[in-house]
């Protein structure tokens, strides 16, 4: 029953990844004009504010990060016990939000780098750091690095399938996905899994 209810979130999971990739590559032409509005915005010293909703970046605390954790995983300063209010705190308004048809329903904040999934009980399913440069909140560790820089910060994998990197904690799995390659960090999520 427990081997049924992880492989189901592993398939929901893998799924919205694919849906991302599909959706990123759709929003190219949109995200490329906000971006020119965003620099024209950045350059008027008059327009900038120190808004807790900014949707470009999590505050500075994540930009630092925190050590690694193995017992209480956290990516972007969240962990799955985070609600959807110190999300907000964290990482400010969404850029988008759309519901998974799953079961559980599982609503879905797009950040600039960042993906958070909110369960119907306003915790968090997943958090998911994406894109090359894109700081992950673990102290020494973003999208981007080598294996080697995961190694040293995160020790070694629990599990290493060559392009698959995953830490197992007490109810949540860190994983890195690697390009096998180049051993490139091509994203980092954190999920629920069964103990």
């Amino acid at each position: 029953m427990m081997m049924r209810k992880w492989r189901r979130t592993l398939l929901v999971l893998m799924t919205f990844s694919l849906i991302i990739s599909v959706l990123a590559g759709c929003r190219v032409e949109q995200e490329s004009t906000h971006s020119k509005e965003v620099d024209n915005h950045s350059n008027n010293p008059s327009s900038q504010s120190n808004n807790d909703t900014s949707t470009t970046a999590p505050k500075d605390k994540q930009q630092e990060g925190d050590s690694f954790d193995r017992n209480s995983p956290k990516l972007l300063g969240l962990s799955l016990t985070s609600t959807e209010k110190e999300i907000a705190k964290q990482l400010g308004k969404p850029q988008a939000q759309f519901i998974m048809d799953d079961t559980p329903k599982i609503e879905v904040w797009e950040y600039d780098g960042y993906t958070v999934g909110c369960m119907e009980n306003g915790h968090i399913a997943f958090v998911e750091v994406s894109g090359a440069g894109q700081s992950t909140g673990i102290e020494g560790l973003k999208v981007g690095d080598h294996q080697g820089t995961a190694e040293k910060v995160l020790g070694k994998p629990d599990r290493n399938t060559g392009y698959v990197w995953s830490y197992a904690g007490d109810d949540a799995l860190l994983r890195l996905d690697l390009d096998p390659k180049t051993q490139i960090i091509q994203s980092v999520k954190l999920f629920s899994h069964p103990a």
